[in-house]
């Protein structure tokens, strides 16, 4: 071990190595080591009291010979790096030395300052700061060595509903449990992470795309059984995204944001599994330069609200209109609202621009009251306002800026933001209704918000989707649904409004299920704001 024969006295260093409480070794190309310090001894057996002296290659990393020869064939000086021996972590410097294919190598133990600031605290899997390290390791062996590198993203959709309604110590037991089930499934070399709160990461190394799918299909059967928490029979619902290095990406932040991407088109797409393609990238990049130039739309006369007329069936007077929000980009022309307004709550712009329309229409309140007065003024609102605090004061603030009596203003929120953060959007409801707004549960029938929520909420009206509306006429079921959403309305005293009239026989049908209110193409499409003053002046 301690044989120096060939070993200039220099490169010793004038005996410190000698004094290293740490491993020192002296390395040739082919790995024989043909010096040690009297440190590496002790070293062993503080650290690795299973390693006897003659064992101490052991300790080195298994690709070394790979390490050594890459930097001699690319005339590297010097090496640092992290790596792992069962649950030892240690850090390796590699010096070259002046005296051909001899190599300098000191190890010395990083365990405790990596599990602190590389493991995740829930699950004791690598977390996404350590993860990227690994990445970019697996990726340089797999450069060296010629070979494929496969990122798997596993994503638990509906870890955060579960955890806001039973609590964060049940999500981090319910964690725990889908960790431990990953780990049964993984082959020695494959990596878990921990990549976010709902998501995580396995790194298959020399692995290749088609052999990833396979993998991952394993990964989806997991889930094909509940977990039991708690005595609580969970169902879990995943989908999963996959990146290839080098076809997707040169390095660890490319490959785990395709993998990335990947995973949120399968969650967008529904589907189970989703291997990475560019137009994904293409289309996340037009997304994310939509975002800022709506950002920059908000600041400029680019965005317009039109208002559609609310009629009231039995009376046929004009009893409300809904603001709607437009968009005519310099460049691009009209911009629907299912995009823009879709990117704005993906880009958290969604806050501002319900403040945004909500700000311009109460402002237009007043020439809409002197035509019909009291009319009833509808703004959709989103779950990402339904969740904040501050918002009931937003809107109490602004109906005071314009003068706006509460009760004219209605907001309408869409059926599946009422599953979002159950107690948290029922205090905000009640403190909007306190104010006197009234509340509108908009395109009812196409979400999964429970009965009971109707017991609860403090809701004023009920929409009846367009999808149920708009065929009624030749489909039965459509007839059922909206007789019984009618009905059932009409017993919990609220006003049910039906959306998507486009002729007079629908408008006639409804009038004898006793729909209280109609909106559609067929009484006027969305106006501007002098247009639709117009409407009403002359409407009927």
């Amino acid at each position: 071990m301690n044989d120096i024969r060939d070993i200039n006295q220099i490169e010793l260093l004038s005996g410190l190595p000698e004094m290293n409480p740490d491993c020192v070794l002296i390395v040739n190309l082919d790995c024989r080591i043909l010096y040690s310090n009297p440190g590496t001894n002790c070293y062993l057996t503080n650290i690795f009291p299973e390693i006897n002296n003659a064992q101490v290659k052991s300790i080195l990393p298994t690709d070394i010979n790979i390490i050594l020869l890459d930097m001699e064939n690319n005339e590297i000086i010097n090496k640092n790096f992290d790596y792992k021996i069962s649950d030892t972590f240690l850090k390796c410097k590699i010096v070259k030395s002046a005296e051909k294919n001899l190599y300098h190598i000191y190890i010395n133990s990083i365990t405790q300052a990596k599990n602190i600031s590389n493991y995740d605290p829930v699950t004791q899997l690598p977390n996404v700061i350590y993860l990227n390290e690994i990445v970019s390791d697996e990726i340089y062996r797999c450069k060296i060595l010629g070979s494929n590198l496969s990122l798997v993203i596993l994503n638990i959709i509906n870890y955060k509903n579960l955890s806001y309604a039973l609590g964060y110590q049940f999500g981090e037991r319910l964690l725990q449990s889908i960790s431990e089930k990953l780990k049964s499934v993984f082959n020695k070399g494959e990596i878990i992470a921990k990549y976010s709160d709902n998501n995580y990461a396995i790194v298959l190394p020399q692995v290749s795309l088609r052999a990833a799918s396979v993998k991952a299909g394993t990964i989806i059967e997991l889930f094909d059984s509940p977990f039991i928490i708690s005595d609580l029979r969970i169902e879990i619902d995943v989908c999963i995204g996959i990146a290839d290095f080098p076809k997707h990406g040169a390095d660890a932040h490319s490959i785990l944001q395709c993998a990335d991407v990947a995973m949120n088109k399968a969650h967008k797409t529904n589907s189970l599994i989703e291997s990475y393609d560019k137009h994904f990238f293409e289309e996340t990049t037009k997304k994310i330069k939509l975002a800022t130039e709506l950002h920059r739309a908000l600041a400029t006369d680019e965005l317009s609200v039109v208002y559609q007329p609310k009629v009231d069936i039995k009376s046929n007077l004009v009893i409300g209109v809904e603001a709607l929000m437009r968009w005519m980009h310099p460049q691009e022309g009209y911009i629907s609202p299912d995009v823009f307004i879709e990117v704005a709550e993906q880009s958290r712009l969604i806050k501002e621009i319900t403040i945004w329309v909500l700000n311009r229409s109460l402002k237009d309140y007043s020439q809409l009251d002197k035509v019909s007065p009291n009319i009833k003024l509808s703004v959709n609102i989103t779950v990402r306002d339904l969740t904040s605090e501050s918002f009931p004061e937003i809107v109490a603030g602004l109906l005071a800026a314009w003068k706006v009596p509460a009760s004219v203003l209605i907001l309408e929120i869409t059926e599946n933001a009422l599953i979002s953060d159950t107690e948290q959007v029922l205090s905000v409801m009640s403190r909007l209704s306190n104010i006197g707004v009234h509340l509108s549960i908009d395109d009812f029938g196409t979400g999964y918000s429970s009965l009971n929520y109707l017991r609860q909420l403090n809701v004023n009206e009920l929409k009846i989707d367009k999808s149920f509306v708009m065929d009624m006429l030749e489909d039965e079921n459509d007839q059922i649904i909206v007789r019984a959403v009618t009905s059932l309305a009409h017993d919990l005293n609220l006003i049910v409004t039906a959306e998507g009239v486009e002729s007079e026989e629908i408008l006639l049908e409804l009038k004898k299920y006793q729909c209280d209110i109609a909106q559609g193409y067929h009484l006027s499409k969305p106006l501007g704001l002098s247009y639709v003053i117009e409407w009403i002046r002359n409407y009927r």
